[in-house]
């Protein structure tokens, strides 16, 4: 029997008559994944046909993608299956099962009984034990060879040893080897980092496991593509809920297309989207009263406005310096009960124009570096070779000098700042890395900062991913902002 996990077809087909928020539930994707986790697929026979009826199904999960650890493991039941398509939810009744080694006791050189408590509880009451010297295990509960002997009780998770004949050396540690096996709710932060899916249907498993990736749908990164692709192809603009902020980005070596080629980038975290105006204010508000100045509260740009003002809530926040982001990343992190990053003299940088050091032992929000900005515009491994972020086409995934007539900001000849998320996402679902407004970077070019993807007011070759710009760190423009990092981890 040949599974195929990947999302329902037919449900593409009728994504025209519904909003896609109907398919992506809201959830923050830092760290959490939801309790419940809606996994649909196509099961198809041998020969590749279709299959209809009942089928049983169970899943597990393991932390690799091959070899690794079961983390969770749980029995679904009869599953219909119309038309080769099914689907379940899972992640509330599961059990995790446990190896665990525990010193139950230690000899001291006489014969003598030791009584000894297990803190896990073996499966159907299963147990060996080991000193060294003698091994003994047991699956009902109790065992008396001639020389070593133990009673189990596994309602009271009791241990009685005793030895029969010759003394066991001095200071020898007792080991208990078991299984334990608990029922419980999938937890959260058990998908936080990577997990892979196995389907069993009607008892034989399936040799390759499905990464589950941070959406409530159990989605392969191929399939997401291909998810994506279609929707476009539907003339439909994928959305994710603005409460999903990052976007786990797996490391890789940039491609010789790039002009920092054969550099290598280690996995991090990177804002699904521009920070906005409304984000921008929030956080500078509380920096204001935590000790934090200079964050561009009292500059005004050309209209005589604080800088990003006028433009709605959710445009990327405009007219912001790389001191002014670099501060703005410590407040946040500050807020969010993390250490901020970037240091002067030893401290936070709160104040000033001052070049930061950075702690490298610190959790907090960053900017991208450039190769890691331009990892993740490409499409990580899941990169399928495009000029800007996400297609060879540029209308379809950025704002610029040719489209951006009509824009919800008005700064030039009708053209314009457009609020995030409104073109197509790249292939890790990444929003406007082309276009609309320059991102800052951390790395230095000259006495300048690199910046990235372009802007509402530049031409189509000024977008390409392979193009590099870097302006004064003291710049404030209508069409440069930034976007979020943070390192693997986090």
């Amino acid at each position: 029997m040949k599974l195929t996990n990947i999302l329902l077809r037919d449900l593409l087909r009728q994504v025209r008559l519904l909003p896609l928020a109907a398919l992506f539930t809201a959830l923050p994707l830092a760290a959490q994944v939801p309790s419940l986790i809606n996994y649909q697929g196509r099961l198809s026979d041998g020969s590749g046909n279709p299959v209809t009826g009942n089928r049983t199904m169970a899943v597990r999960l393991y932390d690799a993608a091959s070899g690794g650890n079961l983390t969770y493991a749980e029995t679904i039941g009869t599953v219909a299956v119309t038309n080769g398509t099914y689907s379940f939810r899972f992640g509330s009744g599961g059990s995790l099962s446990v190896s665990s080694n525990e010193t139950v006791a230690t000899t001291n050189g006489t014969n003598q009984v030791f009584n000894a408590s297990l803190i896990g509880t073996p499966s159907g009451g299963t147990l060996s034990l080991t000193d060294g010297f003698y091994t003994w295990t047991s699956s009902t509960g109790s065992s008396n060879p001639s020389a070593f002997g133990v009673t189990y009780n596994a309602t009271a998770k009791s241990l009685q040893i005793i030895y029969y004949t010759e003394v066991p050396l001095v200071e020898r540690k007792i080991i208990a080897n078991y299984q334990t096996s608990t029922s419980e709710a999938i937890d959260s932060s058990l998908l936080g980092g990577e997990a892979y899916l196995t389907l069993n249907v009607n008892g034989t498993e399936e040799s390759a496991r499905t990464r589950l990736l941070s959406v409530p749908y159990a989605l392969k990164s191929a399939d997401t593509q291909a998810l994506r692709d279609e929707l476009l192809a539907l003339g439909i603009v994928p959305d994710i809920p603005l409460k999903m902020e990052f976007v786990f980005v797996m490391g890789g070596t940039l491609p010789p297309a790039s002009g920092l080629a054969g550099e290598s980038v280690s996995s991090f975290q990177i804002g699904r989207y521009e920070v906005t105006w409304s984000e921008w204010q929030e956080v500078r508000e509380w920096a204001v009263k935590n000790g934090y100045s200079d964050l561009a509260e009292t500059a005004t740009d050309s209209r005589g406005k604080p800088p990003g003002s006028g433009s709605a809530g959710s445009c990327p926040v405009i007219e912001v310096n790389w001191y002014d982001v670099a501060k703005w990343c410590n407040a946040r992190s500050e807020r969010d009960g993390l250490t901020p990053i970037y240091q002067v003299s030893g401290a936070a940088y709160k104040t000033g124009q001052s070049i930061p050091t950075i702690d490298s032992s610190a959790n907090g929000y960053r900017l991208p570096t450039e190769a890691e900005w331009e990892w993740a515009a490409r499409g990580g491994i899941s990169s399928k070779g495009y000029i800007y972020s996400g297609s060879d086409n540029l209308r379809a995934v950025g704002w610029y000098w040719d489209n951006s007539s009509g824009a919800l900001v008005d700064f030039w000849d009708g053209r314009g700042l457009w609020p995030v998320k409104k073109k197509a996402p790249n292939e890790l679902w990444i929003y406007d890395m082309t276009g609309n407004a320059w991102e800052w970077c951390w790395d230095v070019h000259e006495s300048s900062r690199r910046l990235r993807g372009g802007a509402w007011d530049n031409n189509s070759a000024t977008c390409l991913l392979a193009y590099r710009y870097s302006r004064a760190p003291t710049d404030r423009l209508n069409g440069i902002s930034f976007r979020l990092a943070r390192s693997s981890g986090e």
